[in-house]
This record gives C-alpha cells, sequence and structure tokens, in this order.
C-alpha cells in the first residue's frame, strides 16, 4: 500500500512539474491512433495516407484542443468517403455536419470523450470509456460516448460498403436512401451504444452514493453489467465472440477502475469521523474520511501518538 501511494505521489509531482508536455503527449499519441486507424480503414489513397503526414497531422494536433482533433478527425474522414465515391462523400459529409453540429450545440466539451469512445471500438475494447467516464465526469459524457459509437459505425458502414461504387450515378444516388436506413437500423451499432450507455450510467449512480467503496462498487457492477449484455448481445445477434479479446476487453476496463480509485479517490475509511456542528437554524452532521496517505509519516506511524509523546 505504500509503495503505491509513493507511486502516486512522485507520478504526481512529476505531472505537476511537466503538465503542459505531457497533455502535449497524450494527444499526440491520441492523434496519431486515430488518424492511423482512420488511414487504415479508407485506404493509402487519401492525402494523409503516408506515415510521414499521419506524424506531421497529429504534431499538429498535440498543439489544439480536443476539438481541434474532432474537427480534422471530420476532415480525413471526409476525404476517405470522397475516395470511396462520390455519394458516399455527400452521405458521408452530412452525417458528419450533423454530428459535428450536435456536439457544438449540446456537448462542445466532450470531444476526447467522442474521440476515445470511436478509438475503443476500434480496438475492440470499449469498456474502460464508460468505466473512465463514469468515475471522473459528468452526465454528459453518456452523450459522448453515443455519439462516438455512432460515428464509429457509421463511417465504418460507408468506408466498407461498396454500394456507392459506380460513381455519381442516376443508380448510386438512388442508393442513398436505402443506405442511410441501413445505418439508422444498424444492430450492432445500437446494441453498443445501449451496452455503453448501461454502463456508464451504473458506474455513475453508484460512484455518486456515500458508501464505503463505491468507486470499486460502481467499477464492479459496471463490469458485471457489461459482461452479462455483451453475451446477450453475442446469442441475440449470433455474433462470434472471441473469447480472449472479450477477456482483455473486461480486464483493461477493471484495471481502469481500479486504477482511477487508487490514485483519485483512495480514502481510509478505518479513520471515519463523525461530526456535529449547530448554530441557530440548523444541525449540521458531517461524516470525514481522510484520504489514505503517508505523506506526513513515511513510516506509517501515527503522527497523534508522535504528538502525545512529546
Amino acid at each position: 500500500m505504500r509503495f503505491r501511494i509513493r507511486i502516486k505521489r512522485r507520478l504526481t509531482a512529476f505531472y505537476s512539474s511537466w503538465e503542459g508536455y505531457v497533455k502535449a503527449a497524450v494527444k499526440f499519441f491520441l492523434a496519431f491512433a486515430v488518424l492511423w486507424g482512420i488511414q487504415a480503414a479508407a485506404g493509402s489513397g487519401v492525402f494523409f495516407g503516408q506515415p510521414a503526414a499521419v506524424v506531421l497531422l497529429a504534431a499538429i494536433c498535440s498543439l489544439l484542443p480536443g476539438s481541434g482533433l474532432l474537427l480534422l478527425s471530420a476532415v480525413c474522414l471526409e476525404a476517405g468517403f470522397l475516395q470511396h465515391s462520390l455519394p458516399g462523400g455527400l452521405l458521408g459529409g452530412v452525417l458528419l455536419l450533423t454530428a459535428l453540429l450536435l456536439y457544438l450545440c449540446f456537448i462542445p466539451g466532450q470531444a476526447f470523450t467522442v474521440i476515445c469512445a470511436g478509438l475503443s471500438l476500434g480496438l475492440g475494447v470499449p469498456l474502460c470509456v464508460p468505466v473512465v467516464c463514469g468515475l471522473l465526469a459528468g452526465p454528459g459524457s453518456m452523450a459522448g460516448i453515443s455519439l462516438g459509437t455512432l460515428a464509429y459505425y457509421g463511417s465504418m458502414q460507408l468506408l466498407q460498403n461498396d454500394s456507392f461504387t459506380d460513381g455519381f450515378s442516376g443508380e448510386a444516388l438512388n442508393r442513398i436512401p436505402e443506405m442511410l436506413r441501413l445505418l439508422c437500423l444498424n444492430q450492432e451499432m445500437l446494441m453498443d451504444a445501449v451496452i455503453l450507455s448501461a454502463v456508464y450510467l451504473t458506474v455513475y449512480l453508484i460512484r455518486r452514493l456515500p458508501v464505503r467503496f463505491c468507486w470499486g462498487w460502481g467499477t464492479g457492477a459496471g463490469v458485471l453489467v457489461y459482461t452479462v449484455f455483451r453475451v446477450l448481445e453475442y446469442f441475440w445477434l449470433g455474433r462470434t465472440a472471441s473469447l480472449a479479446l472479450l477477456g482483455a476487453d473486461i480486464l483493461l476496463g477493471a484495471a481502469a477502475g481500479l486504477l482511477l480509485q487508487d490514485f483519485c479517490f483512495a480514502l481510509d475509511y478505518k479513520k471515519t469521523e463523525y461530526l456535529q456542528f449547530e448554530d441557530d437554524e440548523y444541525y449540521y452532521y458531517v461524516k470525514a474520511v481522510p484520504k489514505l496517505d503517508f505523506s506526513r509519516n513515511e513510516r506509517g506511524e501515527d503522527p497523534k501518538a508522535g504528538a502525545r509523546r512529546r
């Protein structure tokens, strides 16, 4: 326990000293992963198909806020749609513009939630995103997770569909309403949006309860809900399950929740105190739970005992 606390304190000190560089590095690697995934799905014919171009764009994104990365990702996706076909680019442009307007109007601060939700779905390990958002973020994160899920499946369906390969012909244009209908009725997309939203709500609601170990209970309940829903999804949709990938997804989500609990909400419940105050109008009942930290005494001794001896 003391070893974990010392690691936490050293990482906190390192982050305080190099906060700007750490944030830039995180945004760089996140942008690189997103743009590389778009390039892999769209093909090497797009304008950012070369590795050097991906690195350059990721370096630019490291200097921009999250909304800049989201906008650049939308531009790169549109380039992939246009490379695939003109009708696909037309439909994809309308959908991307709608998604950006929804983002700007309702959840302008959830850019990284949208990006991480889509990226985690592409990697096949989406559980960590609703767990982390449920522990650290507010209710708006559920909308960001849902928007990222819809954007991911919509983009993949347009990039991998061959219905628009006829060019900008009348027959291809007539397929646009059918493609839109298939996109809206994509059962896998709808199921993933429901599952990730359910996990987020479970973790968020339990995390806010005034009970001991609420973050641990929230993480465990979220993992359980995710596992049950995934099993039901495999039976309902008849999908073939990769047990190794599902196990890695569950372990990664649980590990993310436990690490956040150690770094952001480590409390010493054994030293909980109940205090009472009053004024002219109210009585105040306070429950005080100290943080789990050994900064005042590295050897783990009770500092009150030393004060009594003195």
